[in-house]
C-alpha cells in the first residue's frame, strides 16, 4: 500500500509541475512586429491625419501604438532617423515604390512637405478618402495658401460601403482603422493612380 501511495504521489507532482510549465509558457511575452501606420481619425494635436508606429501581435492584429509627428513619420520611413519600424534604415519610400512626388523635403526647414508632380495626389490629400469637404474648412472658403476643400466621399464624413470596401481591400474594417505595413504602402502608392481614383470617387 505504501509503494502505491508513494507512486499516487509522485504522479501528483508530475502534473502539477507540468500544468505550471503550461502555464508559465502561455504567460511568455508575444513576439511584436512594429510598422508604420496612419489612421484618418483627426486628434488634438494631430490634424485630420494620425501618424503612427504600431505593434502587431503574430496574428497581425494591433495591441500597441505610438503617436509621431508627420515630419518624424517620413524621417524614419527614408531611413534618415532611427526607428522600430524601419531597423535597418531603408528608404522604403523607394523600396515599395511610392515616389517622391508624394513628399519633398524643405532642407531650410529640415520637413517634408507635399510636392505637386504632374497633379499627382500626395500625403496631404489622405483626408479625402474620409471626407467630401475638408471640415476644417468652412464650404466655399477660398484659402491663401491654396489648400484643397474637396475630398473624394460620398458622405460628408464618412466613405459610402462601396468606399468602404474598397479601403477595406488595404486591411481595415471601419475608416477610422490604422492602415499599416504592406497595406498601408500600396494605398499610398495607388491613390496616385487615376484609375484607381476615379473608381474610388464613383463607387456606389
Amino acid at each position: 500500500m505504501s509503494v502505491v501511495r508513494h507512486l499516487f504521489w509522485i504522479l501528483l507532482g508530475l502534473l502539477f509541475f507540468s500544468g505550471d510549465y503550461q502555464t508559465e509558457t502561455d504567460r511568455a511575452p508575444q513576439d511584436l512586429f512594429a510598422h508604420f501606420a496612419f489612421a484618418i481619425n483627426p486628434t488634438a494635436n494631430s490634424g485630420l491625419i494620425t501618424y503612427a508606429i504600431v505593434e502587431t501581435n503574430q496574428d497581425n492584429k494591433i495591441i500597441g501604438r505610438t503617436i509621431v509627428s508627420r515630419n518624424n513619420w517620413i524621417l524614419q520611413m527614408r531611413g534618415l532617423q532611427k526607428s522600430k519600424a524601419n531597423t535597418s534604415e531603408n528608404d522604403l519610400i523607394t523600396e515599395y515604390e511610392v515616389g517622391d512626388c508624394f513628399w519633398l523635403l524643405d532642407l531650410a526647414n529640415r520637413a517634408y512637405d507635399s510636392l505637386n508632380c504632374e497633379a499627382k495626389n500626395n500625403i496631404d490629400d489622405l483626408w479625402r478618402l474620409r471626407y467630401n469637404r475638408n471640415p476644417e474648412y468652412r464650404q466655399g472658403k477660398i484659402t491663401s495658401d491654396l489648400n484643397i476643400i474637396g475630398g473624394w466621399a460620398a458622405n460628408p464624413f464618412r466613405p459610402n460601403w462601396p468606399q468602404l470596401q474598397i479601403l477595406q481591400n488595404y486591411g481595415i474594417i471601419n475608416i477610422t482603422d490604422f492602415f499599416f505595413g504592406e497595406n498601408m504602402f500600396q494605398l499610398l502608392k495607388d491613390i496616385q493612380d487615376q484609375s484607381w481614383l476615379e473608381k474610388y470617387k464613383s463607387a456606389g
